[in-house]
């Protein structure tokens, strides 16, 4: 037995190894922040056809998307609905009769099944998009859209020279109350894409992106084998030589997750649906050292502590049932778990401008969802495919997960247990770790509370 627990050991220590790898190279993104640059205007106003991809979503959200778009600055445009995936009527009838209202702007189509999703919408897009079409801009449902935000957009593609330009997610039912969320979901635009290390190949993330429509011309398409058609869209241009740009200017915000069993919905939809793009990417023909920025990208939502968490476990199982001594294996776990959430609390502290308090806020927030990003991924190994599931905006009562405290609830009396049999070192190490992972779920609750009350207030169903 001694001799298998000298194996673990190993394997830890190579793991722990992989997360001081990657956190490296995330630190080097972090530290290669590029503060946004003017952009010049000009006075070319290439049509532009916005495509809005909706299903079952409330009709008074949508309509104040639309609202939004007709109110642009920038008028060489169309806007192309595709209703698609459901059979509610009352959700896209309203849209429907808003549409009719403005013919001259807006095309409205509705199909009770579309393969490929999201994607597979945005496909029939492009076959409605106008011939004069330049650049094609898509939006999400609930994004309101800045005045000038087309205007500004098409500046800043003509302005960098890019094939594809990505702008940040922004949110409206935030507050202070939701620091540590909103820098959850920020720090992927401030530490990832625009960083040096990602210049001009960085990965969109599917709304308030604008695309030269030449690309689709040539024969790409939405990609519909992956549950974030975005990124994978992304590898696909990137292995055809076209380049992708950003620019960290807010010029729309939309609405965070209302339940936790939404935010955990949308985690797991990212985590699983990029490490299938990374799959993908390691049969691009793709310069190995983008291919290394690429995979650090794509792994942000993911982190490489599923067997530290169960060598915990382990650990506890072999300590009530021998007598080994596992103090180099608890030694391991913890320099893992360490190692992981103090690089990770050093990216929070920079994005947010070393602000220590969001910091915390955010690495709390991190916390409660560490087992989906430790676990989720792993799953490709059993099945490939996932279903594509949207994130519900309509207001219900707050629900969770039946297992939400299923993991920090079993560490601690495990912790306990092992305490009165006199194994005070494991003991401890795990009800630490199991107060952290009670903080960081306390403080996601309270979080997506502010966002559900914040969103109630916005509008009314």
């Amino acid at each position: 037995m001694e001799f298998w627990i000298g194996i673990f050991n190993l394997i830890l220590l190579f793991n722990i190894g992989l997360i001081f790898f990657f956190g490296l190279f995330r630190v080097r993104f972090v530290r290669k922040i590029i503060k946004p640059n003017i952009i010049v205007n000009t006075t070319q106003r290439p049509f532009v056809s916005v495509h809005l991809a909706i299903c079952d979503e409330p009709p008074s959200i949508v309509l104040e998307t639309l609202s939004s778009i007709l109110r642009l600055d920038y008028k060489n445009y169309e806007l192309i609905i595709i209703s698609n995936n459901t059979t509610n009527t009352s959700s896209w009838l309203p849209i429907q009769k808003f549409a009719e209202q403005h013919k001259t702007r807006i095309k409205f189509y509705h199909f009770d099944q579309v393969d490929g999703n999201k994607a597979g919408a945005l496909n029939i897009a492009l076959e409605k998009m106008s011939i004069f079409t330049k650049y094609i801009f898509t939006v999400d449902a609930d994004y309101k859209l800045e005045q000038n935000a087309l205007g500004f957009a098409v500046n800043s593609i003509l302005d960098k020279e890019v094939d594809l330009l990505q702008f940040p997610q922004d949110y409206r039912n935030s507050c202070k109350n939701t620091e540590g969320l909103q820098l959850h979901y920020k720090h992927y635009f401030e530490c990832y894409l625009s960083s040096k290390e990602s210049h001009n190949f960085g990965l969109p993330t599917g709304t308030l992106t604008l695309v030269n429509a030449r690309i689709f011309k040539d024969g790409m398409r939405w990609p519909t084998e992956t549950i974030t058609e975005d990124a994978r869209l992304g590898i696909e241009l990137l292995a055809r030589k076209y380049s992708i740009g950003f620019s960290n200017i807010s010029i729309g915000k939309g609405t965070m997750p209302l339940t936790i069993i939404d935010y955990n919905k949308q985690l797991k939809r990212w985590v699983f649906g990029n490490f299938q793009t990374l799959v993908s990417l390691l049969s691009k023909r793709i310069d190995f050292s983008k291919k290394l920025r690429l995979m650090t990208m794509l792994t942000a939502w993911i982190n490489l502590l599923a067997l530290p968490i169960t060598c915990t476990y382990l650990v506890l199982l072999l300590s009530f049932t021998t007598n080994l001594r596992l103090e180099k294996t608890v030694l391991l776990i913890g320099i893992s778990v360490v190692a992981h959430l103090s690089i990770q609390y050093y990216i929070f502290f920079v994005t947010s401008r070393f602000n220590i308090r969001k910091a915390l806020k955010a690495l709390l927030v991190h916390i409660g969802t560490l087992e989906i990003g430790s676990f989720h991924w792993l799953l490709y190994f059993l099945n490939r495919e996932r279903p594509f599931v949207r994130t519900n905006k309509y207001l219900v009562p707050n629900t969770m997960p039946n297992t939400y405290f299923l993991i920090p609830t079993s560490m601690f009396i495990l912790g306990i247990i092992s305490l009165l049999l006199s194994q005070q070192v494991i003991g401890l190490v795990f009800l630490v770790i199991s107060i952290l992972i009670f903080l960081g779920k306390l403080q996601l609750i309270s979080e997506i509370y502010h966002s559900k009350f914040n969103y109630s207030r916005l509008f009314k169903f």
